[in-house]
């Protein structure tokens, strides 16, 4: 993974924005299919949405995935 998107990533683990673990496999592996400017994009976008309102990170994220992943 890019040292950026991992950052970010990891930025937002410590801000408690959402346990690591509820990344599964296919989120992670949605992340690193997206060049960095699409997974700094759909980053932002997780870190910019109400959390108590995600009641699956890993399919919200898989969503953001395709939706910049297409653009």
């Amino acid at each position: 993974m890019d040292p950026d998107v991992r950052g970010r990533f990891y930025a937002m683990v410590d801000r408690g924005m959402f346990p690591e673990q509820a990344f599964d496999h296919r989120a992670i592996g949605a992340l690193q299919s997206l060049n960095v400017r699409e997974a700094c994009a759909a980053l932002d976008e997780l870190a910019a949405s109400d959390p108590r309102r995600i009641h699956n990170i890993s399919a919200y994220f898989m969503g953001l995935a395709r939706k910049f992943g297409r653009m």
